[in-house]
């Protein structure tokens, strides 16, 4: 007789204790626990992993007698115990007790009533309460995966104590995991794939990677609440990574997004050259947002520039060595007075609709020919035109910005025949001129180093165009995303004003100039 193999389960924890700190409860309170298969226990500190990972909920109830020990309990514990995924109840038995409590717990991130599955920290202020209502919060509280202490990380191991302890959470199921950093964004986000390894017995214990995104729990919230608003139900599953809520989690201050990893694929920027990707693009904006660009010509609603401005651009964040570099090119203003210029833009209302917020070539990936969407922490409601602005800006300057340059092949990067053909494409796309300026750019007949750039550019035209016809409206959003590309590096000191990623940053600010003048110009003579 042959012999069945049957997979045995993975090693689970049940989170079903509640610990109570402080005051003793009442009989009462032990009972309406009891009767939700909770099970009660009266501790002191100091409280262990293993007392937190098999707990939902915390208790901190103040006892009168003791004030200064009570207030210590909370300041020393309830955010290890929020770390954990633990319900947060400040208990207070007198009135008055409440407020003196209060003033000494971090605030946890708010959650809406729509994600009431998130596993998270939460906090409960209660005076007085019957035993039901506290039993009922905590049977109800989704505390999320434990910790396992003993989980194997392997690779590139984080140094960063909170990012290994949200992954011991996240993965806890596992026996191992195998860690991959990528490119860590502007946003100062860390981004990992992760290749796991469950337990033996399982029946296919090598999964597919995840990706994993740790970063403040605000953002990590922000991101999934994106998830829901905006990609599960509107961009096609084979075009978008999918987040497994399961291992998605909240702590006090540091929170995680895990989902599948976009395996096998490569970024839109490695695909560009030499032809520009056009089909590419085609799959981005006409199959990958489809149901993005339906919600706008459906509706046919309006907004203004004005409206997500904030999101692109801070004028308080262009660098001032940019702005003098800019001068010998020509411009004459500074951030702040051409960040004036861009109100005039509250003149056009634009098709509105869901746009991604940070569109660029890193967050497009390309798997078997199909584009797919990544990374929406920053996606909202907005002027459809935004990401197609922002991607040609991307394109146009990101890319050479990030060049890799030799100095003894061509002498300085700002004299170099590159950079001079490469201006000669940019002043020629992004000039303004009346009754030119949006109108597609033209094949180019000759081949050169940037006729990719040309190419990718047009194709975008070609949509931009179909969604705004006037020139003016379009400027307006590529002279907001070229302002942005003066905003970094974030840190100032690191800049090199001779180096191609600054000499292209201080060319976009001067080509925000000169499209805001020449547009302003024209209005004014009409």
């Amino acid at each position: 007789m042959a012999f069945a193999w049957k997979a045995a389960p993975p090693m689970t924890i049940e989170r079903t204790q509640v610990l109570w700190l402080g005051r003793a409860p009442s009989k009462t309170i032990l009972t309406e626990f009891t009767r939700r298969r909770l099970t009660l226990t009266v501790t002191n500190p100091p409280l262990s992993d293993r007392d937190l990972s098999v707990s939902r909920c915390v208790v901190f109830s103040f006892d009168s007698k003791h004030k200064g020990r009570s207030i210590g309990l909370v300041k020393s514990w309830a955010s290890k115990a929020a770390d954990h995924g633990l319900l947060v109840v400040l208990h207070a038995n007198e009135k008055g007790e409440d407020k003196l409590l209060q003033s000494h717990i971090l605030d946890f991130p708010e959650v809406t009533t729509r994600f009431v599955d998130f596993p998270r920290p939460i906090k409960q202020f209660s005076f007085r309460k019957p035993g039901y209502e506290l039993a009922e919060l905590a049977a109800r509280h989704p505390a999320g995966p434990p910790l396992n202490p003993d989980l194997e990380i392997k690779g590139e191991v984080p140094t960063n104590a909170s990012d290994l302890f949200l992954l011991k959470r996240a993965f806890s199921d596992c026996k191992a995991i195998t860690i991959k950093p990528l490119t860590k964004g502007l946003s100062g986000a860390r981004v990992l794939v992760v290749y796991a390894e469950f337990p033996e017995g399982e029946a296919a214990p090598y999964p597919l990677p995840y990706f994993a995104k740790l970063d403040r729990s605000k953002r990590i919230l922000q991101e999934y609440d994106a998830y829901e608003r905006f990609v599960t139900r509107y961009i096609p599953f084979s075009q978008r990574p999918n987040c497994e809520l399961k291992r998605c989690l909240l702590g006090s201050t540091d929170g995680i997004l895990v989902g599948d990893f976009v395996d096998d694929s490569v970024s839109l920027s490695d695909l560009l050259q030499p032809y520009g990707a056009r089909a590419i693009i085609h799959s981005l904006f006409d199959d990958a947002l489809r149901g993005w660009r339906q919600q706008a010509f459906r509706r046919d609603e309006r907004i203004a520039l004005a409206d997500i401005l904030p999101t692109i651009l801070d004028p308080a964040q262009i660098k001032a060595p940019y702005i003098r570099a800019a001068k010998p090119f020509g411009a004459k203003l500074s951030g702040p007075e051409l960040t004036r210029m861009l109100d005039e833009s509250s003149k056009h209302l634009y098709r509105r609709g869901p746009v991604h917020g940070d569109l660029n070539t890193q967050n497009v990936r390309v798997k078997n020919g199909e584009a797919v969407m990544i990374d929406f922490y920053k996606s909202t409601i907005g002027p459809l035109v935004a990401d197609l602005a922002s991607l040609e800006i991307a394109i146009c300057f990101d890319l050479e910005a990030n060049t890799l340059w030799n100095e003894k092949d061509d002498g300085r990067y700002l004299d170099s025949s590159r950079f001079k053909e490469w201006r000669r494409h940019i002043d020629a796309l992004f000039t303004f001129k009346a009754g030119e300026f949006s109108i597609v750019p033209p094949l180019q007949e000759q081949p050169c180093l940037h006729t990719w750039m040309w190419s990718a550019c047009r194709q975008l035209r070609l949509m931009a165009y179909y969604i705004e016809l006037d020139e003016k409206a379009y400027g307006y959003v590529l002279a907001a995303y070229m302002l942005r590309m003066a905003m970094f590096p974030e840190d100032e000191a690191k800049i090199q004003i001779d180096a191609p990623d600054a000499v292209v940053r201080s060319y976009a600010y001067w080509s925000a100039y000169r499209l805001l003048v020449a547009i302003a110009s024209h209005e004014e003579a009409a």
